[in-house]
C-alpha cells in the first residue's frame, strides 16, 4: 500500500457479519479511482464471524487493514482505536451499516477544503435528507438526547450522534487521544473537547437512512448516554481545573481567544456588557483622587481599566502583570506608557516589598488554585495605608444564569474557586474599608460580583 494515503475511514464493527462485506465493497468501489484510501475496520468483540470476513477482504485489498479486540470494549473505545492508527492526511469515520452513504463524503470534505477542521454530518438540519426514517417511538426518544446535550454540555450543535463525522489528521489524533468516554456518547465528548479547543467545525447536511438492525437498544441506552454526558460534563471540568492549576505553576502562557475581553465590554448581550462596564466604573470611583501613585493592575488582561484610569489621571504611573501573552500585546497597543510585564502572580519577584499605592486584581483569583500565595504576595509590594482592590463573582448566582440562558456548560470550566465576602476578607486580612455588590449593590447572595477595598 502507498505512504502516501489522502483518506482513512475507521468502520467501528460489532457483530456486522451480515452486512459489512456488502460495507466494503461499496467503500472500496467508491474510493478506488478518486483517492489513496484505507479502510480500517475495528472488531469490537464480535461473535459472530466479522473478522473472518474482514481478514479475507484484507487478503483481497491490501488497504483494507482489521483491528481485533478480544472482548466488547464500545463504540468510542474501537473508534479511538482506529483514529489513532489512521494513516490519511483526513480521517473519516462511518458506521458499519453505511446509514450516511458513502458519496456524502464529498459534502465533508467540501468543508474540510474550506478550512474547517472536523466536518460533521447532520440529520437535524433543514435540507438534510431522510430516506427511511426510524420507527415512531425511537424516533421521539430520539429527539430528548440532542435537547439533553444542549441542555447539559453545549448547544453548538443540531445532531451530535450521526455515525458520520471528517477530521483532519492532527485535529483527529488529538482529540481521541484524549477520549474517555467508550459507549455510544463519545461523539458528545470529542464535540465538546473540540469546541472547547476552539476547533473549526461546520455541521453539513447529509442522506440519511435507519438501519433496521441498530445496536442502540431503546430502553437501555439512553439513560447509558445522560449518565454519559453528565459524566463527560464532570470530567472535562476537573481537567480544566487541573491544566489551569499545572500552566499557573509552571508560569506559562494560558490561552485566551483573541479579543475576549473586548467581546465582553462591547457585547452585543446588554446585560454582559452593562455588567463588565459597571465593574469597571465602580473600581474607578474607588482609587484614590492623587496624582504620582504607583497603581499596578494584577491581571491586567486587554488593559481595560488600565485605558480607563489613564484617561482619569495620566500623571500617576500604572504597570500591569498578566500571564496571558495575547492579552499583553493588546495591552501593550492600548496603554503604550503604562509599563506591562508578563508574569504570575502567585510570585511578584520583580517588585520590591512596599512598591504600589494600589493593587488591583479584579476576576484573578478564582482562576488560581494557590490563591492564597497570591494574596501574600500583593500584601507584600503594597505600601503600608495603600489600597488593594479585589473583585470576584457570585459562582452560584453565576451558574444559575448560565443554566437558564442556555451557556454550557453551566459552571464556568476555568474557575477553580468560589469565593464569599467573609472568606476573602478572612483571607486577606486587611482592613475592609469599603463593600460594592454589583450590579445593583444587592446583598451578596443575589448579585453577580462583589467588589471589596481593603487599607493596609
Amino acid at each position: 500500500m502507498a505512504d502516501d494515503i489522502f483518506l482513512s475511514v475507521v468502520i467501528p464493527a460489532y457483530n456486522e457479519a451480515d452486512k459489512i462485506e456488502k460495507t466494503l465493497s461499496t467503500i472500496v468501489e467508491y474510493l478506488k479511482n478518486r483517492y489513496s484510501y484505507e479502510i480500517i475496520v475495528v472488531d469490537d468483540g464480535s461473535k459472530d464471524r466479522t473478522s473472518e470476513i474482514i481478514k479475507k477482504a484484507g487478503e483481497r485489498n491490501n488497504r483494507i487493514s482489521l483491528i481485533c479486540f478480544p472482548k466488547n470494549r464500545g463504540k468510542g473505545a474501537a473508534v479511538k482505536e482506529g483514529v489513532l492508527n489512521a494513516k490519511g492526511d483526513i480521517i473519516l469515520f462511518s458506521d458499519a451499516d453505511l446509514s450516511t452513504p458513502i458519496e456524502e463524503f464529498e459534502k465533508l470534505k467540501k468543508a474540510i477544503d474550506k478550512g474547517y477542521d472536523i466536518a460533521i454530518g447532520s440529520r437535524g438540519l433543514p435540507d438534510s435528507k431522510i430516506v427511511v426514517p426510524q420507527p415512531w417511538c425511537r424516533r421521539h426518544i430520539g429527539k430528548m438526547f440532542p435537547y439533553l446535550v444542549r441542555l447539559i454540555i453545549m448547544k453548538n450543535f443540531k445532531d451530535t450522534q450521526c455515525g458520520f463525522k471528517l477530521f483532519k489528521k492532527e485535529v483527529g489524533k488529538v482529540l481521541f487521544s484524549e477520549l474517555k468516554t467508550k459507549g455510544f456518547a463519545f461523539d458528545v465528548e470529542i464535540l465538546y473537547r473540540a469546541v472547547k479547543k476552539y476547533c473549526k467545525i461546520k455541521e453539513v447536511s447529509i442522506t440519511w437512512s435507519n438501519s433496521l438492525q441498530s445496536k442502540v437498544t431503546i430502553f437501555r441506552e439512553p439513560f447509558k448516554m445522560l449518565y454519559s454526558i453528565c459524566k463527560i460534563n464532570i470530567l472535562y471540568q476537573k481537567e480544566c481545573k487541573i491544566k489551569r492549576n499545572r500552566d499557573f505553576r509552571k508560569n506559562n502562557s494560558i490561552f485566551m481567544p483573541e479579543d475576549h475581553m473586548d467581546n465582553l465590554y462591547n457585547s452585543t448581550n446588554l446585560m454582559v456588557r452593562f455588567i463588565h462596564n459597571n465593574r469597571l466604573n465602580t473600581i474607578l470611583k474607588l482609587i484614590p483622587k492623587q496624582e504620582g501613585l504607583r497603581i499596578l493592575d494584577a491581571g491586567c488582561g486587554e488593559g481595560h481599566l488600565i485605558s480607563k484610569m489613564l484617561c482619569n489621571n495620566q500623571k500617576n504611573v500604572f504597570f500591569g502583570v498578566d500571564i496571558t501573552k495575547i492579552a499583553l500585546e493588546k495591552a501593550i497597543q492600548r496603554c503604550p506608557s503604562a509599563r506591562f510585564m508578563e508574569g504570575n502572580i502567585l510570585c511578584l519577584k520583580d517588585f520590591q516589598d512596599e512598591s504600589f499605592d494600589v493593587i488591583i486584581c479584579t476576576e484573578v483569583l478564582e482562576h488560581i488554585l494557590e490563591h492564597g500565595k497570591a494574596i501574600r504576595e500583593m500584601k507584600r509590594i503594597l505600601k503600608k495605608g495603600g489600597i488593594l482592590i479585589i473583585t470576584f463573582p457570585n459562582e452560584k448566582l453565576w451558574t444559575i444564569g448560565r443554566f437558564f440562558l442556555g451557556r454550557r456548560p453551566v459552571k464556568v470550566p476555568d474557575h477553580i474557586n468560589s469565593f464569599t465576602p467573609q472568606r476573602i476578607i478572612k483571607e486577606v486580612n486587611l482592613k475592609c474599608i469599603n463593600r460594592k455588590n454589583l450590579p445593583f449593590n444587592l446583598p451578596f447572595f443575589i448579585s453577580l460580583c462583589e467588589v471589596i477595598e481593603f487599607k493596609k
